[in-house]
């Protein structure tokens, strides 16, 4: 069982998986969090995302919405919820989208929305925020599932691919 200081704490040195077809961006958000999270991994897809997440337990999954695919990445947030109660999931998108996307983007899974361009101390703050409700909430909570869960909740190509890999 955590501590209630380990609980109020950043992410510490556990990793953190930003998806994210803009290397500004990416380069943005690793200099905004540089002193929360010591590790942190880039990839530019959403399937690519599903292939890293089946061999790494990230504890934080920053997911551009605006990446398009299959799975998509409303598919990866709810198969991550699904799945992963444990994991933080933040949203971005620089488009414009409606009140009603965004509450999408909340109902597939997400902690937490924000609007890009951002100011990286308010991402920063509204991360570390996240990772501290998603932390009390799941304080006696196990982690339910293991990396090679998320195939069945996403597209055929892509599970047949997970399944490859394990």
């Amino acid at each position: 069982m955590q501590t209630a200081a380990a609980m109020v704490q950043g992410l510490g040195s556990e990793a953190a998986l930003v998806v994210d077809g803009d290397q500004d961006y990416v380069k943005a958000i690793r200099a905004a969090l540089l002193e929360d999270v010591s590790q942190i991994d880039a990839v530019t897809s959403v399937s690519a995302a599903v292939t890293r997440l089946q061999g790494q337990g990230y504890r934080l999954v920053i997911l551009d919405n605006a990446l398009a695919g299959d799975p998509t990445a409303i598919d990866l947030a709810r198969a991550l919820r699904r799945t992963r109660p444990e994991v933080a999931i933040v949203m971005t998108s620089s488009l414009h989208l409606t009140a009603t996307q965004v509450a999408a983007c909340f109902e597939a899974g997400a902690d937490e929305f924000v609007r890009k361009p951002f100011h990286p101390q308010e991402f920063a703050a509204r991360v570390r925020a996240v990772t501290r409700r998603v932390r009390r909430s799941l304080v006696h909570v196990p982690s339910t599932a293991s990396p090679s869960t998320l195939a069945p909740v996403v597209s055929a190509p892509v599970e047949r691919e997970l399944r490859a890999t394990a």
